[in-house]
């Protein structure tokens, strides 16, 4: 519109002379070009370009049949145009601001979101935070562009190196992994990156407050050996502070500084010698609470509980002995294993524990075999193996009654425990304990026993 707007105004003699003609042709090429620019591909700007079609391009133009044209209305709107010259001495904010007067129209510019994109772009690749940002939301979304999550990231990552906390949240799904800050750290040691973290994660000395930029330091501090670092990093994988919840990164980072000494570290995967002499096997559960709960000042600490309550199990107390056989039972801090969970039941149970008992599907008298022979022990076995004479079938404790019915001497015992060690069944597969028990029944003159011996 605006190069036909020339042309009619040269027809009709509002321009006059070869001097006026040839500026004509000049910014007819000029914005010819610009124009084309524009419609082709979203670029905002054309250097100054006289090409060898300007001639012939007016020519048609005024070259009408009659010569009669009517001129367009000079009142229309004309296409905005911002020359690179003018844009070369704006700041990044200003052009990003342009952008937005076109985008929405503002301070008279026409709503146009292909300039307004470019002019996002351009102010983004001289470093503006914002427009970095705007152009990460608009590819993720493909407003005004192409869908693209790759570039979108890409302009979160830059905006978040310059500390956009938006930006950073945006690729929140795994944050740290953001480009290294921009902040100098060149030449620092480890502890001077830990502290510049702290900075940013406090706002100190002057800093803004910006989470991620701290993760980043942490990291780079772990990484090149930092105990508190790696210490910090453990818990914020652990609790999910600024990170994606993460037990194994957790670990990790314990891992690295508990090898360098840190109790704290050591202490949070249950690496930690918690001083327990001098204390009862009641005491010692207590305080395995104390960690699983956060008692009395204790850090809550799964794996350290878990620790204390089998030494208490293993000193005889009866509630960590249940507890231990309903966390092997569930899979809680340990892995699931039924025969453990059995073991734990059991020895609660031997010792009058009624919900011990009941969890192993039996009274706390059941192996209660006094008077009995070695034979019936075994029988009696038998029957929780098959379910008879109205026994619940129970596999592991028909397997408490034929070690029991082994150790007294029973052949049959000796040589089914033979099998069970070797096949695996309802216990560990294990061949020198199978070995064992074929070895008691063919000292006894077991054939088959003997046997497999052989095999």
């Amino acid at each position: 519109m605006f190069v036909f707007l020339l042309a009619r105004r040269e027809k009709a003699g509002i321009m006059g002379g070869k001097e006026d003609f040839d500026m004509l042709k000049h910014r007819i090429a000029f914005c010819w070009l610009a124009l084309t620019l524009l419609g082709g591909g979203g670029v905002l700007y054309a250097q100054e370009a006289q090409t060898e079609s300007a001639d012939s391009l007016l020519q048609d133009l005024l070259d009408t049949p009659d010569g009669s044209a009517q001129m367009p209305d000079t009142q229309a709107p004309t296409p905005a145009f911002v020359p690179r010259d003018e844009l070369a001495g704006m700041s990044p904010e200003q052009i990003r601001e342009l952008g937005v007067d076109f985008a929405e129209g503002r301070k008279g510019c026409p709503i146009d979101e292909v300039r307004a994109v470019s002019l996002f772009i351009r102010a983004a690749d001289m470093g503006d935070a914002m427009a970095q940002r705007w152009m990460g939301w608009r590819y993720r979304q493909g407003r005004g562009v192409e869908q693209d999550e790759l570039k979108a990231t890409e302009y979160f990552k830059k905006a978040a190196e310059q500390g956009d906390q938006a930006a950073a949240e945006a690729i929140g799904l795994n944050p740290v992994q953001a480009a290294s800050p921009t902040v100098s750290s060149s030449g620092m040691s480890a502890s001077e990156l830990r502290e510049l973290g702290a900075d940013f994660a406090e706002g100190r000395k002057g800093r803004p407050v910006n989470e991620q930029m701290a993760i980043q330091l942490y990291i780079k501090a772990a990484d090149m050996g930092d105990m508190k670092a790696q210490r910090w990093m453990g818990w914020r994988y652990r609790q999910g502070r600024g990170v994606k919840k993460d037990e194994s990164l957790a670990y990790h980072y314990f891992s690295l500084a508990a090898n360098q000494g840190d109790a704290a570290a050591a202490e949070a995967i249950g690496r930690g010698a918690v001083d327990t002499s001098g204390m009862s096997a009641s005491e010692i559960r207590e305080l395995g609470v104390d960690y699983a709960e956060g008692r009395k000042g204790k850090p809550v600490n799964e794996q350290q509980a878990i620790k204390l309550y089998i030494k208490a199990a293993d000193m005889g107390d009866i509630k960590a002995q249940r507890w231990m056989g309903w966390r092997y039972r569930q899979g809680r801090g340990v892995q699931k294993d039924e025969d453990m969970a059995y073991y734990y039941f059991n020895m609660a149970a031997n010792q009058g524990d009624s919900a011990a008992a009941e969890a192993i599907g039996r009274s706390a008298s059941v192996l209660n075999t006094s008077g009995m022979s070695a034979a019936q022990v075994r029988e009696r076995g038998v029957d929780y193996a098959e379910g008879r004479k109205g026994k619940p079938v129970n596999e592991q404790l028909a397997i408490q009654l034929y070690i029991k019915a082994a150790d007294m001497g029973d052949v049959k015992a000796q040589r089914w425990m033979g099998w069970r060690y070797r096949q695996g069944r309802g216990v560990p597969k294990n061949e020198s304990t199978a070995r064992y028990y074929f070895q008691r029944a063919a000292a006894q003159g077991d054939k088959a026993a003997a046997d497999a011996l052989r095999m």
